[in-house]
């Protein structure tokens, strides 16, 4: 593949596959940048029968290997630690193995070994720390405009919050912890439902809506076949599990709608018919609170757009972008924003680039607002200049935990940025900021996600590389 192109780009999980990474492993690179290394995770396993061992995932084999046939290596992350010692430890072992010790080697004297190495700072030689507001181009000029960010709560009405225990309920009832291969598709579902419901009503009453259409044609499916062929189907179905590697995060619209319709944890056909009850009940009520009862989060959006912030908007001049997770709340986004007069179009992750090109142009010439899912965050900022953004949360029961990245805050957009966030107050629950939707805006919490991406770096060729300070890197 070197000998085709000067340089080579893949994703992780496409370069860790067994017959890809052994033509990877077998050419020798001059640099190798990993993005969201982080992810390169492996950890050690206590008290086996041979003493400690270590545990690698795929990925950081891929990436220890990949060390090992590179002149230079330059690791991207902003969460390096993640709060867990040891699996940081491995980590940064991808720099240099012979420097770093391993945790289970010397105990708490690694520890100490590793933080007089590293030497965490401005003069540290092995990791480099850069805030989005400290960034300049060759000019001298600052690449990221000043972004203000603040949160906007609300509170769930008795029904939408019922709805919300009632679908809690039956996550925990049907898509239970799971142990062994399972684990990660059960964990899976579980977070792509609860983000649904923590999206909008119409995007859980769709989820819930077509899951149970799944589960009725799997149950009649099922219902028709002899006890051998029964044993086979759950068989089949049990073995579709995701990359065990795989978070949320790595799933794209299709893989997730396919895991939270398709999957299912149940062994006999009493376990699939209980199922299929319990999502009818839901899709029920959640049609009723869709078509009844008010929309708090909407209700909290409108007041936004009405406020003084978003004057340029009313009266046309201005430009919004809203980013969801996903596309039922889209489409339910973009039918009410119409309803309330403002032009709109959408960009989302099924759509191909031609079509994502038209809404771009859409947006920049004769539409107000633009309603998108992350997989727009790249290409709709960074060729839109938009004055005024909103993103609606999330996860809008984690004030602090604002995602990465942020598509309001991209090198060369012009003029200060406003971004909301959406955030439901807990019912019961005391906030400082008030009751109501809209009641007061408080400063957004500062997060290392978003606010730095450090770089670990390693240069074979010497032992320890001389700071530099690259003008204009984001990274």
């Amino acid at each position: 593949m070197q000998q085709r192109a000067a340089q080579v780009i893949a994703s992780i999980d496409y370069a860790k596959q067994d017959d890809v990474r052994e033509r990877v492993w077998q050419q020798r690179w001059d640099l190798v940048i990993i993005d969201e290394a982080h992810k390169c995770s492996a950890y050690t396993k206590r008290s086996t029968k041979r003493g400690d061992e270590v545990s690698k995932t795929k990925r950081y084999q891929l990436a220890e290997h990949l060390a090992l046939c590179a002149d230079h290596l330059l690791l991207l992350t902003a969460t390096p630690h993640h709060g867990d010692d040891d699996r940081f430890a491995h980590f940064v072992r991808l720099i240099d193995p012979d420097l770093f010790p391993e945790p289970h080697r010397l105990g708490e004297r690694a520890t100490e070994l590793r933080r007089e190495i590293l030497r965490l700072g401005p003069e540290c030689p092995w990791a480099l720390r850069r805030l989005k507001e400290d960034l300049k181009d060759v000019y001298g000029r600052r690449l990221f405009p000043d972004r203000h960010a603040h949160t906007v709560t609300f509170r769930l009405n008795s029904e939408e919050y019922d709805l919300y225990k009632a679908v809690s309920a039956f996550i925990n009832q049907f898509l239970p912890q799971a142990t062994g291969r399972k684990q990660n598709s059960v964990a899976l579902a579980r977070t792509v439902f609860q983000r649904r419901l923590a999206s909008s009503t119409m995007a859980i009453y769709e989820s819930v809506r077509r899951r149970l259409e799944r589960q009725q044609e799997l149950l009649r499916e099922l219902e028709s076949l002899t006890p051998s062929q029964f044993a086979k189907r759950v068989a089949q179905l049990q073995g579709r599990l995701v990359d065990v590697e795989q978070d949320e995060d790595d799933l794209d619209d299709e893989a997730r709608d396919r895991l939270i319709d398709e999957f299912t944890a149940a062994l006999q056909l009493d376990q699939l018919r209980a199922e299929v009850a319990a999502l009818q009940d839901l899709v029920a009520q959640a049609r009723r609170v869709r078509d009844h009862a008010s929309d708090s989060k909407l209700a909290a959006l409108r007041e936004c757009l009405e406020r003084a912030e978003f004057r340029e908007l009313q009266d046309g001049r201005g430009k919004l972008l809203i980013f969801t997770e996903h596309y039922d709340t889209v489409k339910y986004l973009c039918e009410q924003l119409e309803r309330w007069g403002y032009t709109t179009c959408r960009i989302h992750g099924s759509m191909n680039p031609r079509e994502r090109q038209r809404a771009q142009e859409e947006f920049r010439t004769t539409k107000q607002v633009c309603v998108a899912t992350e997989a727009a965050g790249e290409a709709s900022t960074s060729t839109l200049p938009p004055d005024d953004k909103l993103r609606p949360p999330m996860e809008p029961d984690a004030p602090g935990a604002t995602p990465w990245p942020h598509p309001p805050h991209r090198p060369g957009a012009r003029g200060p940025r406003l971004q909301l966030r959406l955030v439901r107050v807990r019912r019961g629950s005391a906030d400082h900021r008030g009751t109501h939707p809209g009641a007061a805006f408080g400063k957004a919490g500062a997060n290392a996600r978003s606010a730095c991406r450090p770089r670990f770096r390693r240069d074979r060729r010497g032992a320890c590389p001389q700071r530099r300070e690259p003008a204009g890197d984001a990274a």
